[in-house]
């Protein structure tokens, strides 16, 4: 429901540059759907939702782009 809400407030504010960001999810289900919903770039699944593992995915994702 939350991708739900998300995806519908891009499409209300008019920011669909905001589908290009890729997004941390907890499961290959919630993957999928961010890929449904219209997001571009594959989702980084995490096994634990912890402030450490955001951290580490959100350096990750930075030094990727490097």
């Amino acid at each position: 429901q939350s991708l739900k809400n998300l995806s519908s407030a891009i499409n209300n504010e008019g920011l669909d540059n905001l589908y290009a960001m890729p997004l941390i999810v907890v499961s290959k289900r919630i993957a999928n759907e961010v890929t449904k919903v219209g997001f571009t770039n594959p989702a980084f699944i995490v096994d634990n939702p912890d402030d450490a593992t955001m951290i580490k995915t959100l350096t990750r994702w930075a030094i990727d782009r490097l």
